[in-house]
């Protein structure tokens, strides 16, 4: 049998603290240093594209590139295609989205990460 009652759903409240750190003991660490960079998915490319000719037609039209990796063709299907994770600098995280980079029918998307 289904339960039908709706699930509990927890909310997590969360802020960052804004006030002067002059008047406290209580500090923030310092943060990290992180690599200024974002990531997106390019797919849907004839399966003879590489890595470094996506890195040269993105570098051609002004896009910083990190690092270009081609990702495996675990089933079938992705044997049609080329598929990659392209690894850019911030600053060119909405340029990446000109349609006018890509070729026409090529897929473009922001990286999701799965959480741990």
């Amino acid at each position: 049998m289904v339960s039908s009652k709706p699930k509990k759903t927890t909310v997590v409240r969360k802020i960052t603290g804004s006030g002067d750190p002059g008047c406290s003991k209580v500090r923030a660490a310092k943060p990290e240093e992180r690599s200024k960079t974002w990531h997106v998915f390019a797919g849907r490319m004839d399966p003879s594209t590489e890595a470094k000719d996506v890195k040269e037609q993105l570098v051609a039209g002004g896009i910083r590139v990190v690092d270009c990796i081609q990702l495996p063709r675990k089933e079938k299907w992705q044997e049609k295609y080329s598929a990659f994770k392209v690894i850019i600098d911030i600053a060119d995280k909405d340029t990446i989205f000109n349609e006018t980079l890509w070729p026409v029918g090529v897929d473009v998307r922001d990286w999701w990460f799965k959480s741990r």
